[in-house]
């Protein structure tokens, strides 16, 4: 993770707020900072109507 440029989520739409809280704190932990995802992009795909 700390070399990751960016990362896909699929399905997205999916997910729960706590899977995408989870994986907030995770990415700031990791990556040692307190921006959001930790500073990497997330581009979230899925099927939202």
């Amino acid at each position: 993770m700390k070399i990751a440029n960016a990362i896909i989520i699929d399905e997205a739409s999916m997910l729960n707020k706590l899977a995408f809280e989870a994986i907030d704190t995770t990415l700031r932990d990791v990556r040692g900072n307190k921006l959001i995802m930790g500073g990497i992009p997330i581009l979230c795909c899925g099927d939202f109507r």
